[in-house]
């Protein structure tokens, strides 16, 4: 998370510059509402990350946290990080804001609940009294990968881990998936074509397919049984609603 937004700040500044890191503890005492989040009153731990770059222009800041939106596309912006790092923000019960003036710069500041105010993760009976279901998670983004096997484990799934579809294939090779996620942009085959090959071998097996992208790929998944598309950015929430919902209507067909 912030290794993004400091790559973030980088950019900002071809011509070189400075950024600044900084933490704090803060009360809100009001309900503070700021771009993108209005951050609630209660007790926080703040992380700030400023440039003296080149700042955002007023008519992008409101769009820089939309999924695809980058104000650099041709220097191969994504338009997924700053999406992905406020999902980050929001799992761990945060908030982010962001202020930036035109040519003096930009800065983001992370708001995380102390430590005392922040709940236990609650595990389900069900997941506590028998043996954990296992999904394979097919992810090639490092980020992404870590915040969605810590997702899954805390619903209680067995969590097996492949960067690709061949490295999946291989997990496939020794032992049980009752789910698989993958990503559809993957190095070498895509995600499509590795739904393809798991349900020839694992006849019936739920397979959510995700994308940071328009949804045109999910087209080609046609012939492919117990499939649902997952657009990326998700928040934790999407993903257990998503994998509920297709658990069940794989259970209602069986």
């Amino acid at each position: 998370m912030l290794l993004n937004l400091i790559a973030n700040a980088r950019h900002a500044m071809p011509h070189g510059g400075t950024v600044t890191l900084a933490t704090s503890r803060r009360a809100v005492a009001a309900a503070d509402t700021r771009i993108p989040d209005t951050v609630p009153p209660g007790e926080y731990v703040v992380i700030m990350i400023a440039d003296d770059g080149a700042g955002i222009p007023r008519d992008q800041i409101s769009r820089i946290f939309k999924a695809g939106f980058s104000s650099r596309p041709q220097a191969g912006g994504s338009g997924i990080g700053l999406p992905s790092t406020r999902e980050i923000v929001h799992q761990a019960n945060g908030f982010l804001s962001v202020e930036s003036i035109t040519g003096q710069g930009t800065r983001f500041e992370i708001y995380l609940p102390c430590v005392e105010s922040v709940s236990a993760p609650v595990v389900s009976s069900a997941a506590a009294t028998k043996a954990a279901p296992t999904v394979l998670l097919v992810e090639d983004d490092l980020l992404v990968r870590n915040v969605t096997k810590r997702t899954l484990h805390r619903a209680g799934w067995n969590v097996l881990c492949a960067i690709s579809a061949e490295e999946a294939l291989e997990a496939l090779q020794d032992g049980k998936c009752d789910l698989m996620i993958s990503d559809i942009a993957l190095p070498g085959m895509h995600g499509v074509a590795l739904a393809r090959l798991v349900q020839a071998r694992m006849s019936g097996v739920p397979i959510i397919l995700t994308s940071g992208y328009e949804r045109t790929a999910i087209d080609e998944a046609g012939d492919v049984m117990n499939v649902v598309f997952l657009t990326k950015p998700y928040g934790q929430a999407e993903l257990l609603e998503v994998i509920a919902r297709i658990l069940k209507e794989v259970a209602a067909r069986s």
